[in-house]
């Protein structure tokens, strides 16, 4: 279990989940405590990639709906990240990057990559259960993160 003490460097920072947070918050009742910590005092920002990737998993009708109406406070406030056509070029980079140094085709990284590299642009952030491809992300470009 994680204490609260264990988030409070991430008070009044931007932050933005990666969907392994949103899906065991949603689905298992994980990390209540210390998404309920952060909402005091941090500022969620949500990427238009983390909402594919939920609206994708959603299996019916009403899961659909709560989505829709998850996005629009952040959409009202400015806070949906959007890669640009400058996040599409440098997450290219990355890819490539990858694929030269590990031989690895690294295709199915690129939307973690364009979230890492929008979220770095705007100073923002990521906090993931995913640390694996997030790791391997930001050992070939910076960029604020936290696993959980």
């Amino acid at each position: 279990m994680f204490m609260a003490a264990e988030v409070i460097y991430l008070r009044r920072e931007k932050v933005l989940f990666d969907a392994s947070i949103y899906i065991s918050y949603l689905i298992r009742g994980r990390y209540v405590s210390l998404i309920g910590h952060l909402a005091q005092s941090s500022i969620f920002y949500l990427s238009s990639i983390v909402y594919e990737e939920l609206l994708a998993g959603a299996r019916e009708g009403k899961e659909v709906r709560e989505l829709h109406r998850m996005k629009k406070p952040f959409h009202k406030t400015g806070r949906l990240i959007t890669p640009s056509d400058e996040d599409w070029e440098e997450t290219g980079h990355v890819i490539r990057k990858i694929r030269q140094k590990e031989g690895i085709h690294a295709v199915s990284l690129t939307q973690d990559a364009l979230i890492a590299i929008s979220a770095r642009r705007q100073g923002i952030r990521v906090v993931t259960a995913n640390k694996k491809d997030f790791e391997k992300i930001r050992s070939f470009k910076d960029f604020k993160l936290t696993t959980w």
